[in-house]
């Protein structure tokens, strides 16, 4: 039996992030512009900046007057990316923030992964994730160090079920946390929940057509307060997209997403927040040469 043959259950994190993905709309500041080259087959070369502000803010004085005031220019970083067969490598820098991750596949049961963040001066954090799978069911640990000091546990995870019915439970024991989901789905629907001390919040995904996916998030917090999301997700082609999020905590996002051709694709993202007065504007373009 392979990989090829049969479809292996997703870890804790890997689910959770997958049925997430129509409630999280990319999100951008400014002017932002990537340039990838690929060197050879297996190396990719990234580099990103965003080059001038458009992020607002709305300041309120003394008197009571309003503002909006720009913020400064955000990031640059520089990304590398090594693939081979059984893995990948990515080495990148950010704000002189450097980081790492490497993942290797041991075998089709059994994946290992290692990351490393550092400002190269007085910080050095490095994880480690070990995930054994099968189709029906998945074992994860995670194991963090601090400036090379001993590894300890930072999370236990793990699935049980198959493609269309499946649940799974995570233990923090740094911070005593414990979480839990459910999930059920069909070609064209899914329901997912997730359980912990703070909240309970159900996602609910339905594709209407080739065209168009849409989902509603409801979270009910510990104090019984609650907030509703509404989202969906227009394709009219492989090369144009359209996402949008609605929610009832004065949060409104959209992105479009436009391929030109096979080297240039166009980004335009907007997220106001009416209650907080936060408002982000972006325009991205992303070039790739081979």
């Amino acid at each position: 039996m392979n990989e090829d043959s049969v479809s292996l259950l997703a870890n804790y994190d890997e689910t959770v992030s997958q049925h997430s993905e129509l409630f999280t709309v990319n999100s951008f500041r400014g002017f932002s512009i990537a340039m990838t080259k690929k060197i050879t087959q297996w190396l990719d070369i990234t580099g990103s900046g965003s080059v001038f502000p458009l992020h607002f803010t709305t300041l309120v004085d003394i008197n009571g007057k309003e503002t909006i005031s720009p913020e400064p220019p955000r990031s640059l970083s520089l990304l590398g990316s090594f693939s081979f067969p059984y893995g990948v490598v990515i080495v990148g820098n950010e704000d002189g923030i450097t980081s790492a991750k490497s993942s290797l596949m041991i075998s089709p049961f059994l994946i290992g992964s290692l990351s490393a963040v550092s400002d190269l001066k007085t910080t050095f954090i490095a994880e480690g994730n070990t995930s054994f799978r099968q189709p029906w069911s998945n074992i994860s640990l995670s194991y963090q160090t601090k400036n090379f000091g001993i590894p300890c546990p930072i999370s236990f995870s793990g699935t049980i079920g198959s493609q269309n019915i499946s649940a799974g439970i995570k233990y923090q024991p740094n911070f005593n946390k414990l979480y839990s989901f459910a999930c059920a789905k069909s070609k064209r629907s899914m329901i997912h929940t997730d359980f912990s001390r703070e909240s309970i919040v159900t996602k609910y995904q339905r594709i209407i057509n080739d065209y168009v996916k849409i989902g509603t998030q409801i979270t009910i917090y510990n104090n019984l307060k609650t907030s509703f999301e509404m989202a969906w997700l227009f394709k009219k082609d492989q090369n144009t997209q359209v996402h949008s999020i609605v929610s009832s905590q004065g949060i409104i996002a959209s992105e479009f997403r436009k391929k030109v051709n096979q080297t240039t694709e166009i980004s335009l993202t907007t997220k106001l927040d009416h209650i907080e007065r936060y408002y982000t504007f972006g325009l991205g373009i992303s070039l790739h040469s081979e």
